[in-house]
């Protein structure tokens, strides 16, 4: 039980100071993005089939919605796969239990990315400052007492938007939250 615990923190700790570093690395401009064409159907179902073994310890699926085949994006592979983790992560915390992540193509929009749970929501009131560093979503702790840093999320919009894209969330109190990535 201590080794557990003590291990979940040095865990904890760790994601902290990635996201911290990370986030001083794109605000000094010295964040590098590598552009390439890529299929972003491998990294989706990895991350979904990575993230549906760390829910099932919790009783929480993970869905894949998405089609056979989706176009090539252009952006950095490495930063979409840490966009993907991140949001898979936030959402496994708060999920009761489903998660779904998904892609889509718009005729009219280009291609979204979505990762969606049905936890607790977010109170409208803290929409408005989601993505600025620190801020929290106002939701209770996990399960496992981590409730974040307030990084995750201005990390992963600053990630966005450097490849071109938008991230946005859609949520209310009390029925789930989705975060959609164009």
């Amino acid at each position: 039980f201590m080794v557990d615990m003590a291990l979940r923190n040095a865990m904890n700790l760790t994601r902290q100071l990635d996201d911290f570093l990370e986030l001083s690395r794109l605000e000094a401009g010295a964040a590098r993005v590598d552009l390439t064409d890529f299929d972003p159907g491998p990294p989706l179902a990895e991350a979904a089939r990575g993230f549906a073994l760390v829910g099932a310890r919790r009783g929480v699926a993970v869905a894949l919605e998405a089609p056979p085949s989706l176009p090539a994006v252009r952006a950095d592979a490495l930063m979409f796969r840490r966009i993907l983790a991140n949001l898979l992560d936030n959402a496994l915390r708060f999920a009761r239990s489903r998660v779904s992540v998904g892609a889509r193509l718009h005729p009219d929009a280009g291609l979204e990315f979505w990762v969606e749970d049905d936890g607790p929501g977010i109170p409208p009131q803290r929409l408005a400052s989601l993505f600025k560093r620190f801020a929290q979503a106002g939701r209770a702790a996990a399960e496992d007492g981590y409730q974040g840093t307030g990084l995750g999320l201005a990390l992963c919009k600053e990630m966005v938007e450097l490849n071109g894209g938008s991230l946005s969330v859609v949520a209310a109190a009390g029925s789930g939250t989705r975060f959609s990535l164009r």
